[in-house]
Formats: C-alpha cells, structure tokens, sequence
C-alpha cells in the first residue's frame, strides 16, 4: 500500500528569495519522508507559479480532498501556523478525516 503525505507548510512570502526557500525546506522533507517509506505530494512544486492564491489553493483543496484518509497524512512543517494557506490546508484535511502529523512524528 502506497502511504502519501501532502507537505504542508509556507511558500509565498514578500521576496522571491524566501520563496525559494520555502520551496526548498519543502523539497528537503519530502526526499526526507521519502527516505522512511513515504511518497510525498510537494504542492510547493506542482502547478503554475504564476497561479494567483486562489486558484494554488483550488488545487491544493482538489488533491487533499483525493487522500485517503485510512492511510495517507497531511505532515506540517515548521512554521505551518504562520501561513494562511497551511492553515486552510490543516482545517480541510481535519474536515476529510485525514491524520495531520509533524515531520517528527512522521519519521517514527
């Protein structure tokens, strides 16, 4: 059985640059999570960059509304509650009956 988990955690910020680097500390714990067995959703990477945050969320919505709640998880990252998006993110998956889980507790 193929276990996801959709990475949740910030992308768009005030500069490029601390876009950038939300990108990359999401693409970093999801090679991590794929390390112990997991197939991550990196919404960070997926999709137009040009989206407006509506139609990004739309998507993000779309796909966690897909999981599967007996198996797949939403893992937060460090900082989740400081992004609207995340926020939104975490409240849908609680909705869909999906396990919202940190990064530590998704390595264990």
């Amino acid at each position: 059985m193929i276990r996801q988990a959709y990475v949740c955690g910030s992308y768009s910020a005030h500069t490029e640059g601390i876009t950038l680097a939300h990108v990359r500390a999401a693409l970093g714990h999801a090679h991590t999570l794929a390390s112990v067995g997991w197939s991550p959703i990196v919404p960070h990477v997926m999709g137009s960059h040009r989206a407006t945050w509506d139609e990004a969320m739309t998507r993000c919505r779309e796909i966690l509304r897909g999981l599967d709640p007996a198996c797949d998880v939403l893992v937060t990252l460090p900082g989740w509650e400081h992004s609207r998006g995340a926020r939104e993110e975490v409240e849908l998956a609680r909705e869909v009956g999906l396990r919202v889980v940190t990064m530590r507790e998704a390595l264990r």
